[in-house]
C-alpha cells in the first residue's frame, strides 16, 4: 500500500571472556525503525464508495508516520565457585519514539523517550542433602524507568507542547 514502507535495522552483540574462574560479558543491542502509516480504506455502500475495492493500494493518510530508535547495554560478571556462583549484572536502555498523524481537524505530533536501568546481583548454588540435589538462587532486582512524552499539533511546535507526560517507575 501507499505510505506503508517499513525500514528496520537491528544490531546485536554478546561478547564473553572467561579468565580462570571469572566470566566477563557485555550484551548490547541497537535498533531503528521508520514506518509509514497508510490508514484505513473507506467503505460506504450508501454513498457508493468502496476504496477497499477500487483503490486497495491507496492511502487516506499519506503524511502519517512513526519512527523509533533504541539502545540497550548489559555488562556483567560471574565468579564461579565450587558450590556457589556470584552474578553481578546491570543494564541500561533508552528508547525514543516520534510520530505524526495528519488529521485536518486535529493534527498530532509526539516525541517520547523512555530511559531505564537495572541492577540484578544474585548468588546461585547447589546443595546436596543425601541423594537429593537442590539448586538455589538468592538475589535482588532493581528496575528504574523514566517515561517522558510531549505532544503538539506539529513538530515545529513541540518546544511549546500542548500535552506532557512524565512518569517514573521503580520495581524491586
Amino acid at each position: 500500500r501507499d505510505n506503508n514502507a517499513l525500514k528496520q535495522r537491528t544490531a546485536f552483540a554478546d561478547l564473553r571472556h572467561r579468565l580462570d574462574d571469572t566470566t566477563f560479558y557485555l550484551t548490547a543491542q541497537a535498533d531503528k525503525q521508520e514506518l509509514g502509516i497508510p490508514g484505513g480504506r473507506l467503505v460506504d455502500p450508501g454513498a457508493g464508495v468502496n476504496e477497499f475495492r477500487d483503490d486497495p493500494e491507496g492511502t487516506s493518510t499519506p503524511l502519517n508516520w512513526a519512527d523509533q530508535d533504541g539502545v540497550y547495554v548489559m555488562p556483567g560478571v560471574v565468579i564461579h565457585g565450587d558450590k556457589v556462583n556470584i552474578h553481578l549484572e546491570a543494564g541500561a536502555r533508552r528508547k525514543r519514539q516520534q510520530y505524526y498523524f495528519d488529521d485536518a481537524s486535529f493534527p498530532f505530533y509526539a516525541e517520547t523517550e523512555i530511559k531505564g536501568f537495572s541492577v540484578t546481583p544474585r548468588l546461585t548454588g547447589v546443595l546436596d542433602t543425601g541423594p537429593v540435589r537442590h539448586e538455589w538462587t538468592l538475589g535482588w532486582d532493581l528496575y528504574q524507568s523514566e517515561y517522558e512524552s510531549d505532544s503538539a499539533d506539529a513538530r515545529a511546535n513541540i518546544g511549546n507542547p500542548t500535552g506532557t507526560k512524565d512518569i517514573d517507575q521503580r520495581q524491586e
